[in-house]
């Protein structure tokens, strides 16, 4: 993906911010505490915690969701285009990539791209590794986008590469 920037307002007035609005900070920091991996000001929709409130509502099972949804933005002649909204998958705390359960990972885009159905959302998904085992994570992914083209979309990033590519 080219650089683009954090689209805030996207998230501020989307229909589920009133719902499960957050930081992409705040929401890894409820997984991985004691550090600031993201910028405070980048806002998101906590998938995770609304999934939580409609399970326990409707009286069912949680199903799998991505971390966050956050607003993106490409930028043209200084003014946003494009809007759209990003899933984020935070996978902090991975020790080795022969744990990743890839249809896990599938399902959990799945049920959170039903959320934003009416939405413009950007095909990419990201899914934040931590540097130690970035280079083995990334060629699990590959062997696993040859394989099967449902994965094709999957994007791995390391907070810094993500941090680097939306500002």
């Amino acid at each position: 993906m080219l650089p683009v920037t954090v689209n805030n307002n996207l998230i501020e007035n989307h229909r589920l911010y009133c719902k499960c609005g957050s930081t992409l900070n705040d929401v890894s920091k409820r997984d991985y505490r004691g550090k600031n991996y993201f910028d405070n000001t980048i806002k998101c929709l906590d998938t995770d915690s609304y999934e939580n409130k409609l399970a326990a509502n409707e009286k069912r099972d949680k199903r799998p969701t991505v971390d966050a949804v956050i607003g993106i933005s490409d930028i043209k002649n200084g003014l946003k285009t494009c809007d759209r909204l990003f899933l984020v998958e935070l996978r902090l705390g991975y020790k080795t990539e022969e744990t990743l359960d890839f249809d896990n990972m599938y399902r959990k885009v799945t049920n959170t791209r039903g959320f934003f159905y009416n939405d413009r959302i950007e095909n990419e998904v990201a899914f934040i590794f931590s540097e130690t085992i970035i280079q083995k994570t990334k060629n699990a992914f590959e062997r696993r986008k040859r394989a099967s083209k449902k994965f094709k979309d999957f994007t791995i990033y390391t907070v810094n590469s993500f941090n680097n590519t939306v500002k």
